[in-house]
């Protein structure tokens, strides 16, 4: 990442439109089973690893504080798995979510401030100190 334009060489993205016949990215999460009573929906994204800081995240993923697990789980996340290409550094996240979910108030709590402050020098992060990310669109699954 260009330290001054804050370019991601080849991460540089924009947000994916709608092919045609795709709906937008927002609506394209899918329905998954039900969890304790509830329909869960799945949600994916990718995010950017620094070069040569894969060790680094797993050792601080490894090590998650108990009140982001906490947090997470009380804003209705389940099911939450991160995956690494090594020959890019991207980073694809996976997750279920009730259908009420409250994710949106993540940014706003200062444990994921603390989190992101604690992450923002071994990822590709915004100038809030939160990860870049970008929506996946679901276009298949299977039960």
């Amino acid at each position: 990442m260009d330290a001054q334009t804050g370019n991601l060489g080849e991460f540089d993205f924009e947000p994916v439109k709608s092919s045609p016949g795709l709906p937008e990215a927002a609506d394209r999460h899918g329905r998954s089973k039900v969890h304790a009573g509830e329909t869960m929906q799945r949600y994916a994204f990718k995010m950017f690893l620094n070069p040569g800081k894969a060790d680094e995240y797993r050792r601080r993923h490894d090590a998650i504080w108990p009140e982001l697990r906490a947090l997470m789980r009380e804003k209705g996340v389940r099911n939450y798995s991160i995956y690494l290409d090594a020959e890019n550094g991207l980073l694809f996240a996976y997750l279920e979510r009730a259908e009420d979910h409250a994710m949106n108030d993540l940014p706003l709590h200062p444990v994921m401030r603390r989190w992101w402050d604690f992450m923002k020098d071994i990822m590709a992060a915004n100038p809030d100190g939160s990860p870049m990310a970008a929506d996946l669109i679901e276009v298949f699954h299977l039960e």
